[in-house]
């Protein structure tokens, strides 16, 4: 990347893994040297603009990525998650992997997409459901709705709120 003030991006593995404009970049951190760019496209089956444009988030354990649409037609289309798996050979660093398609929910706002501890699952969360899913095939593992607003979900816990009555939660 030339400039890491615009765009999106984080370390994983030996990589620094950037979003500039919808292409994913791979750059190998000791030498600079990019190693992989992303197919310009943007369609869904290219991993291109539609996966990256809102967000990254690497496993703790560096070996996978996930990328995301932030899409401004949310009302009509489901947030959608690719998979890629990471590997420290220069000359295939990154492997595409399933694609998770979440239903639209009531909104961006208040999305977040994380891995769990151990790297084994990926949580969804939008302002009322967490879904969480087998990081490595995408599979649908879990799904809760709550009646109260989702305001974060971390290693099995989760903190609500309700604007009615502030003591009601789970």
């Amino acid at each position: 990347p030339t400039d890491l003030r615009e765009g999106i991006w984080g370390a994983a593995r030996d990589y620094l893994v950037s979003d500039r404009y919808g292409r994913l970049t791979l750059t190998h951190a000791m030498t600079g040297r990019r190693v992989w760019i992303s197919p310009g496209s943007g369609d869904a089956d290219s991993g291109g603009g539609q996966f990256v444009a809102g967000g990254i988030r690497v496993s703790p354990d560096g070996r996978r990525l996930a990328t995301w649409n932030a899409d401004l037609l949310w009302f009509v289309r489901p947030l959608a998650v690719r998979l890629w798996d990471l590997d420290s050979d220069p000359g295939q660093p990154i492997q595409p992997g399933p694609t998770i398609r979440v239903p639209h929910g009531e909104g961006p706002l208040g999305r977040q997409v994380h891995f769990t501890t151990d790297s084994q699952e990926l949580v969804l969360t939008d302002p009322n459901t967490i879904h969480t899913f087998d990081a490595t095939t995408g599979d649908l593992r879990r799904q809760f709705h709550s009646d109260t607003r989702i305001l974060a979900a971390e290693g099995g816990r989760y903190l609500t709120s309700n604007e009615d009555d502030p003591t009601r939660g789970y």
